[in-house]
């Protein structure tokens, strides 16, 4: 009567998520002597896991891009061995929500100035504005305003001229949508002569 010797679970990998942006997470873990490969799976809102691959064993990380602002997600690790696999590990971690949209009101001042403003944005760091003239393709160079500022004063723009503006607030790690928004300056009138 011969003992068919089971094989020996393989020890636990230590499992750890990081948020790189409001729609990525990092999930990395730790190597296990033996493994052969690593089955990732993340918890659906539905409840369920999905698997979402199967790793060779020298891989320790995998960076999930697919992912919506402001969401929970766990994901489970099984180290897989000969004829054996470890205990299940999983982690957990919420992605940050995206910024609230601002509210960007473009007034002309002059012929040739424009004034933008907007409420501030909770959580922004900073917020970047882009200009450019009604019909162009590209944006000129943006223009990076801190997160107390509510205004900026364009000048220097050509006269009767229209141009559009798109402002984006950032955060640590997330971001607004773009709000874009156009205005005209004024008419340069002629001076008369006497």
């Amino acid at each position: 009567n011969a003992d068919v010797q089971m094989p020996a679970l393989l020890p636990t990998p230590t499992l750890s998520s990081s948020v790189i942006y409001n729609n990525i997470v990092e999930v990395n873990w730790t190597l296990v002597i033996n493994a052969k490969a690593y089955q990732l799976e993340r918890l659906n809102p539905g409840r369920w896991y999905q698997k979402i691959g199967l790793f060779t064993a020298g891989a320790l990380a995998f960076r999930d891009t697919s992912l919506t602002p402001g969401a929970a997600y766990t994901y489970r690790l099984t180290a897989i061995g000969d004829k054996t696999e470890s205990p299940v590990v999983s982690v957990s971690t919420v992605t940050p929500d995206r910024l609230a949209k601002l509210e960007l009101v473009v007034t002309p001042t002059s012929y040739d100035a424009m004034n933008i403003s907007w409420k501030v944005v909770p959580n922004a760091t900073y917020y970047l504005l882009e200009r450019r003239t009604a019909g162009a393709v590209a944006y000129e160079q943006p223009i990076r305003l801190n997160a107390q500022q509510t205004e900026y004063a364009d000048a220097q723009l050509t006269p009767n001229t229209a141009y559009q503006y798109r402002i984006t607030a950032y955060g640590d790690k997330t971001k607004s949508d773009p709000v874009l928004v156009e205005g005209r300056t004024l008419v340069l009138l002629a001076v008369g002569q006497d």
